[in-house]
């Protein structure tokens, strides 16, 4: 059904122990956009982005809504360019 686009093991092999498989459907088709005639988008990158995870946060904790994470970060960066389709 998917074939693998990247392996991001031969970007960051020093940050991997195993290699990351990312798997994308970027269907040459409309989409179900009904707000503007943007209805067929195309894939431009994909960002791996890693961090600490700490676990399930209560809704009623401040840090429940906040925007941002200071652990993490993108660590890989792929463009349409080098994805193979």
């Amino acid at each position: 059904m998917f074939e693998p686009l990247v392996s991001i093991k031969s970007l960051h092999k020093s940050f991997f122990r195993d290699s990351i498989e990312i798997k994308v459907l970027d269907p040459d088709v409309n989409n179900f956009n009904t707000y503007s005639d943007y209805t067929n988008p195309e894939l431009d990158h994909i960002d791996l982005i890693a961090g600490q995870v700490t676990g399930l946060v209560s809704p009623e904790s401040p840090d429940y809504n906040k925007d941002s994470v200071l652990t993490t970060k993108v660590i890989a960066r792929i463009f349409n360019t080098c994805i193979k389709f």
